[in-house]
C-alpha cells in the first residue's frame, strides 16, 4: 500500500515529519482496546506537547476529529480519542475494503 501524504503540501515545513507519524499512528491507537490516543504512542519518547500542536494543525485541516471521553462538561482534557475524518481514509490505512462488509 502506498502512502500519500498530499494534505502535507500546506503545512509548516518544520512540522511534516510529526505530522505524518501523528496521522500513521491514527489508525494503529484506534485498533487497540483502550483506543484512547496516547501522544507517547506516536513515538516512543515523543511528548504530548511535542505532538499536540500537529495534532491541532490535522484537526484545522479538517483531516481528524476528537472526542473527549465521557462526553459531558466533566470531561478529562488528558483523555480523549482521535479519529480520521474521512472513513475511507481509515479503512484504507488499515488495509481494509468496504467489499469486506457486504
Amino acid at each position: 500500500m502506498q502512502k500519500s501524504y498530499d494534505y502535507c503540501i500546506h503545512a509548516p515545513v518544520t512540522e511534516i515529519e510529526k505530522i505524518r507519524m501523528v496521522w500513521d499512528s491514527i489508525p494503529k491507537q484506534l485498533v487497540k482496546e483502550n483506543s484512547k490516543f496516547v501522544f507517547s504512542h506516536v513515538k516512543e519518547g515523543k511528548r504530548a506537547h511535542e505532538l499536540e500542536v500537529v495534532l491541532q494543525w490535522l484537526k484545522n485541516a479538517g483531516l481528524v476529529q476528537n472526542a473527549q471521553i465521557p462526553l459531558s462538561s466533566n470531561a478529562d482534557a488528558t483523555y480523549f480519542k482521535v479519529y480520521m475524518a474521512d472513513c475511507g481514509l481509515l479503512l484504507r490505512k488499515l488495509g481494509l475494503s468496504l467489499k469486506n462488509y457486504k
